[in-house]
């Protein structure tokens, strides 16, 4: 799949001759058989991502960017300036003492933290979800909570945090570019109403979406594939150590788990150990994980 020009969208329009036909009200096989179909073809209609967030995503892989460049950005966005005080003196990232200027924060989180937390916010805000909202924003916090913990594992066995944590945020946007995709059918469509059949219906799609997403977005190569096989490590390629450590974290940053269920699930998670995890970093990623799927300022992204 590639593009013909630098403006040719990878991700177009659906055509009229996959409309939905309701028949059976429990069988949602018409509705995966469409998704699968402009999944293959990379025909699935998504927005462009956002221009705060590509500007910062730019300026986070520019050598020359400063600070105050991301300032600038930052000060013209009033909704994701207080996200980025938030963040700052957030107790899952803050320092030792809090920050009450804007200035000092982005200093803190630096530009590709910045960045990061743009990607967070356009998660939400891009790509809409309607009466299927609160999935979206369950996945929304799993993805923060994840990305927290990925970002700490990587410090634990000396692989780039900052990607780490960009590829913990962005492993599951498959699932909400779906989601935003069904929304409107589910406006006419009772059976998209069904958390638990929608949800089934997301996870067997989800990663080959996110990784046609991230393309779109022209996210780097790492991140995209890191969607594309969060499910299937050992067949990430050159991306499998981060891809890993992922598949680990993701397993055990379930909301419905917590504290020493969430140290017994690390400890049954295959490849956890592959990754390089060993049960000594077990209870304080499973605190971390605690903390940030609490947090009021995670919770506050997906809103």
């Amino acid at each position: 799949m590639t593009l013909t020009s630098e403006r040719a969208p990878l991700i177009r329009r659906p055509t009229r001759t996959h409309e939905i036909t309701l028949t059976d009200p429990s069988d949602l096989s018409d509705v995966e058989d469409m998704l699968r179909d402009h999944v293959t073809r990379g025909t699935l209609e998504l927005p462009p991502l956002p221009g705060t967030a590509a500007e910062l995503h730019r300026l986070a892989s520019d050598p020359r960017a400063t600070l105050d460049d991301v300032g600038k950005l930052v000060e013209r966005e009033a909704n994701l300036a207080s996200r980025v005080m938030r963040v700052a003196n957030s107790p899952v990232l803050r320092g030792t003492s809090p920050v009450t200027d804007l200035r000092r924060a982005i200093t803190r989180l630096g530009i590709a933290g910045v960045r990061d937390l743009a990607m967070a916010v356009s998660m939400g805000r891009v790509l809409r979800s309607g009466p299927l909202l609160k999935e979206t924003q369950r996945v929304v916090t799993h993805s923060f909570a994840v990305a927290c913990g990925v970002q700490w594992v990587c410090k634990q066995l000396q692989l780039d945090a900052q990607y780490g944590f960009l590829c913990g945020l962005m492993h599951d946007i498959g699932s909400i570019a779906l989601l935003s995709v069904l929304a409107p059918m589910a406006e006419r469509d009772p059976r998209l109403r069904n958390v638990s059949a929608v949800g089934k219906l997301v996870d067997g799609l989800h990663a080959e979406t996110g990784g046609l997403v991230l393309q779109h977005w022209r996210m780097p190569s790492l991140v995209a594939d890191v969607a594309r096989w969060h499910h299937r490590p050992h067949q990430a390629g050159a991306a499998m150590p981060m891809t890993l450590v992922v598949a680990a974290v993701n397993d055990a940053a379930r909301p419905e788990v917590s504290g020493a269920q969430r140290v017994a699930r690390l400890a049954q998670t295959p490849g956890v150990y592959q990754a390089g995890l060993t049960p000594a970093h077990f209870p304080m990623l499973a605190r971390l994980l605690d903390d940030a799927l609490s947090d009021e300022m995670v919770q506050s992204l997906a809103a």
